[in-house]
């Protein structure tokens, strides 16, 4: 483990030249079934067998990306061949990004390395890709061809749900442990008709198999009808604790982008799907954001709403508790997306990127990449919505960006600060495609850019700006942008979440190794940063490859800031096994790590806790 106050490519991963062999057995996937507490597999599913020593080396050894993509292609083939993979200081990462094998929906106990803090009492769930490769034979005139579908983008992997309960102050050395696939009746699709099914929604891939028939016809007629199985769609977006429980039973929920809501029960089963317009028929959406606020000022879920026309986006600014549901305000704009949104104490603020509707396909089922194009010409264009007021009040642009979460907002006499992790443009979620992610030479992540932009609203009074009876602001204002310097870039942001809204100082994500293009690099450090002095600490360990961090405040000092620990999921790829990290949240060392009975791809979606 090292902990680092820079991030230079000359400090990075300081490793040995030797190398760790990880096995592959090449079975053929079927459906996964669950594994019992006893850990005893069913007859019909096939388990990826690991070699008590994974130190040995085989005479012929390919580059870990033809033998990663080589056991996908022609799996059949080479079926019971062991393939050794030698790990490299930057890119064992890709051998993370493979079929779960096993699952544990019976508790298990799993045994932390060291004591867990005694105030720490918390259920911690994270979500995770699970089930990217699918064998199938495809029957012809002479002879049965097999084959192997393979999801083509990161972000619709079908999930992985994982509970962790934690009780340091019961015990300090163990955890209960339980893991569900959450989308099976997907799974079971795909092996039937070998493609996605048309049912399931908010798609990021350009390649689901899905026909234009399926899109044209089928999805159209699918959109009347009642809400699918919790198994039968993906949802993965997000992972909330906090979605009222009004409407639901479950401990926890799942969501997508097109304002689907999975509902996750303690046992980590399916409960029921539900669209936002079930909870308020004036909820319509076509396309939202998957990470609702709940306001911390008053205790509302919040979130915005699209409907995307042909020549235009209705935005729908909308309000939800165990009580009441209302639709507070609508924007027109261009045509746009919307993936995340700001709130502070007295505004919410929707952010809207330039995307071009590139296909009418859109409107009949196709797929997020497939239907919106980043435009470099447009403007990033921000609409404050006042909550008092409950309309739209001004509208502030600046130049083109592309962004996915913002790490806080809030605001000083009338001005909004918005802290962001923004990029020159989409390239971000066009690169993590399965395949690049397999064969490190063909993925370039681009290093994402913490801007603090001033939405300054005092300028309204002095330009005297008037609103029209339709809501509509007359006059565009300029945001003014401050650059934090590159280094401090991080991704998948978390702050603690009490000063949500509020003047903070501290925030936490995962980072890249490099700051400039460098191909064959992943997600591998935990950044501490202190966004006033613009100071950081890392976390990093060789070959290890961490999700989302969630700060945990220590209750017994619940005014400092940063007083806690950080969690989060790390894949290791020099042993082919994964662990959550617990860090002490001030200076990023390590207190504990909790090994995982299986291995567990590096997540780029999000965890949530619940406190017990």
């Amino acid at each position: 483990m090292s902990v680092s106050r820079i991030n230079s490519k000359d400090e990075l991963l300081q490793h040995t030249e030797s190398s760790t062999s990880i096995d592959i057995d090449l079975e053929n996937d079927i459906l996964l079934e669950e594994i019992e507490k006893t850990k005893e597999v069913n007859d019909n599913v096939d388990v990826i067998r690991e070699e008590e020593d994974n130190s040995s080396l085989f005479d012929n050894i390919n580059t870990f990306g033809e033998s990663l993509m080589s056991s996908v292609k022609t799996r059949q083939q080479l079926k019971e061949i062991k393939e050794t993979i030698i790990t490299d200081s930057i890119s064992s990462f890709s051998f993370g990004f493979k079929n779960v094998d096993k699952i544990f929906p019976e508790s298990i106990e799993l045994t932390a390395s060291k004591p867990i803090p005694d105030w720490l009492n918390i259920t911690y769930y994270t979500l995770s890709p699970a089930r990217f490769d699918f064998d199938y034979t495809q029957q012809r005139e002479y002879e049965n061809v097999n084959k192997t579908f393979t999801i083509d983008h990161l972000f619709d992997v079908l999930p992985l749900i994982q509970k962790f309960e934690i009780n340091g102050k019961k015990d300090s050395e163990k955890v209960q442990f339980k893991s569900q696939l959450l989308s099976k009746g997907v799974e079971r699709k795909i092996h039937e008709s070998h493609c996605i099914s048309d049912k399931v929604t908010g798609l990021w891939s350009h390649n689901t198999n899905q026909s234009s028939f399926s899109r044209a016809v089928i999805h159209p007629l699918k959109l009347s009808k009642k809400s699918p199985k919790p198994e039968n769609d993906i949802i993965s977006d997000n992972i909330s604790s906090q979605f009222p429980s009004k409407f639901h039973k479950g401990a926890i929920a799942t969501l997508n982008s097109t304002g689907n809501v999975r509902f996750v029960d303690s046992n980590l089963k399916g409960e029921k799907i539900i669209n936002y317009i079930d909870i308020n028929s004036e909820f319509k959406t076509s396309y939202c954001s998957p990470h609702p606020i709940v306001d911390p000022y008053t205790g509302k879920m919040i979130n915005v709403l699209g409907e995307i026309g042909f020549t235009s986006t209705k935005f729908k600014v909308v309000l939800f508790d165990e009580d009441s549901s209302n639709l507070i305000s609508i924007v027109n704009s261009p045509i746009s997306p919307i993936h995340t949104f700001a709130v502070t104490e007295n505004y919410i603020v929707i952010i809207s990127f330039p995307m071009n509707l590139k296909s009418l396909n859109y409107y009949t089922g196709d797929s997020i990449l497939s239907t919106f194009d980043y435009n470099p010409e447009g403007l990033t264009t921000f609409y404050v919505v006042s909550k008092k007021e409950k309309k739209h009040i001004a509208t502030f642009t600046t130049k083109a960006s592309f962004g996915l979460h913002i790490i806080n907002s809030y605001e000083t006499n009338k001005t909004i600060w918005i802290d962001f992790s923004i990029y020159d443009d989409d390239k971000i979620i066009q690169n993590l495609t399965v395949e690049n992610l397999r064969d490190a030479s063909k993925l370039t992540l681009p290093s994402s850019n913490i801007v603090r932009f001033h939405l300054d609203l005092n300028e309204l009074e002095s330009m005297n700006a008037n609103l029209n009876s339709n809501n509509d602001v007359n006059v565009t204002l300029e945001a003014s942008v401050d650059h934090f310097t590159k280094d401090i870039s991080i991704e998948l942001p978390t702050i603690n979440q009490k000063y949500l809204g509020r003047s903070y100082k501290y925030a936490y994500g995962v980072a890249l190794p490099f700051t400039d293009p460098t191909s064959g690099k992943y997600y591998d450090r935990i950044k501490k940063i202190d966004v006033e002095s613009k100071q950081i600490i890392c976390w990093n360990e060789p070959h290890c490859y961490p999700s989302q961090p969630i700060f945990i405040q220590d209750p017994s000092n619940a005014d400092v800031e940063d007083e806690g620990v950080i969690l989060s999921s790390v894949y290791d790829g020099s042993k082919d096994e994964s662990f959550v990290i617990i860090l002490n949240a001030k200076d990023m060392t390590e207190i504990t790590r909790i090994p995982l009975p299986v291995p567990v791809s590096p997540s780029f979606s999000h965890a949530t806790v619940k406190a017990n």
